[in-house]
């Protein structure tokens, strides 16, 4: 057990290293293989698992997904006394997430709402955290048509941003409902209301960014709103902006970039440039290397839509 908590030190210690990323990975194998021959009761087990499954989340939501499940089930099996509830409100959360990146908006709702309740006695109500699971909640109930319920979610979201705002506790946190909300605002036709609202995310954020993507996610929400509109001309500078800026920082394969890729190629088609619409949504299969994304779904419809 202290060997496979060792490995587990080690790979917190590499998370911050860029250029440790497979050192980190092994870490957390040996870390994973060790506690569940040894030590399956240990609390470091479901860490060592919850951290696998953070590291997998964007680049593959399917493993991830599997790896937080096994966490959960893990934290059932250990003693109370050694439980930490911040950890299981992490587990659920990451949960939700993995599923929502796969497009499972419905089986990614309890976990959301397991989440949200463990948060109410774990987490201050007035934080980052807690504004983030709310408006990935909202998001989740959204897609799936069920609006009124994802407006409900959202006057919540505003109502404690509210009261954060008033104790000076409010940061960037408190936009990302503010991003979410202007996507939904998006996806409801109400696209004056929408470009509004991200536009005031994108000045929020350009002034004082958390972390690179931040920026270049939102920009494709609002690069979506723009095209949408019916203002083409900001449509392609901030599409093909973030776009670039993706492909300069990220690998080719790495899903963020290939949903950006694959809406510069929708906005492309949309202007009657086929050829390089297609070359986009060629790039997009070409990196999918059997994985199962949205942006597949749509590469796929775009090339439909040039071959007619």
């Amino acid at each position: 057990a202290h060997r496979a908590r060792w490995w587990m030190i080690r790979s917190q210690a590499l998370f911050a290293d860029a250029n440790a990323h497979d050192q980190l990975l092994q870490s957390l194998d040996n870390a994973v293989n060790l506690y569940a021959e040894v030590a399956p009761r240990e609390w470091g087990y479901v860490q060592a698992l919850m951290l696998r499954a953070y590291m997998l989340q964007n680049s593959n939501p399917v493993d991830s997904e599997r790896e937080f499940e096994r966490a959960a089930t893990a934290a059932g099996q250990v003693h109370d006394r050694n439980r930490d509830d911040r950890n299981l409100y992490e587990i659920q959360q990451g949960l939700a997430t993995a599923r929502t990146l796969q497009g499972k908006m419905a089986e990614a709702e309890a976990p959301f709402r397991k989440a949200l309740e463990l948060a109410e006695t774990t987490q201050d109500t007035k934080s980052g955290n807690y504004f983030l699971t709310l408006a990935n909640y909202a998001n989740a109930l959204h897609r799936q048509g069920k609006r009124v319920e994802a407006h409900a979610v959202f006057d919540r979201l505003f109502r404690q941003i509210a009261l954060a705002s008033d104790e000076g506790k409010t940061g960037n946190d408190a936009y990302y409902g503010r991003e979410i909300y202007g996507l939904s605002l998006s996806a409801e036709g109400r696209l004056g209301d929408a470009v509004a609202v991200l536009e005031e995310v994108e000045h929020a954020y350009t002034a004082r960014p958390n972390w690179e993507g931040q920026l270049r996610r939102m920009r494709r929400y609002l690069g979506d709103a723009y095209a949408l509109a019916g203002r083409p001309a900001d449509a392609r500078r901030i599409l093909k902006s973030a776009l670039d800026e993706r492909v300069a920082k990220n690998a080719p394969d790495y899903p963020p970039l290939l949903t950006l890729r694959e809406r510069w190629g929708r906005f492309l088609l949309s202007q009657g440039e086929s050829d390089a619409a297609k070359e986009q949504f060629m790039e997009v299969l070409a990196q999918m290397h059997e994985r199962t994304f949205e942006s597949a779904a749509r590469a796929h419809a775009g090339l439909a839509k040039i071959a007619l």
